[in-house]
């Protein structure tokens, strides 16, 4: 059943050319690689406040494939890009894993938060 909620979450973003004004569950969706969606935070603690999540299941990001440390590293140096870029901000990058609480997540997650420079 996780799969068949990653897949609506997928359907109903993949063809969105514009980012939303309001963040609901299924517009989240700001860029995916062929491993990793980066999505919108519900409650962000500071603008440009994004989450990297693996597209398949995984509790920790400590168990990511050898193979996908690259890409997953090249994605996280690309929306921090973007922040400093877009938002005259720096960030901060940090995992949580899963989340039992309100909102959370039920997987591992990077947080990658804007703070002043």
């Amino acid at each position: 059943q996780l799969n068949n909620v990653w897949e609506k979450f997928y359907q109903e973003c993949k063809n969105r050319n514009i980012l939303k004004n309001k963040i609901n569950e299924f517009n989240r969706l700001v860029a995916h690689t062929k491993n990793f969606f980066v999505i919108s935070g519900y409650g962000a603690f500071t603008p440009g406040y994004l989450l990297v999540v693996s597209k398949e299941f995984l509790p920790s990001f400590g168990l990511v494939e050898d193979n996908q440390i690259n890409e997953l590293n090249f994605l996280i140096k690309i929306v921090k890009e973007s922040i400093t870029q877009e938002l005259d901000r720096e960030s901060v990058v940090f995992e949580h894993g899963m989340c039992a609480c309100i909102g959370g997540l039920d997987r591992a997650h990077i947080h990658i938060m804007s703070v002043p420079k």
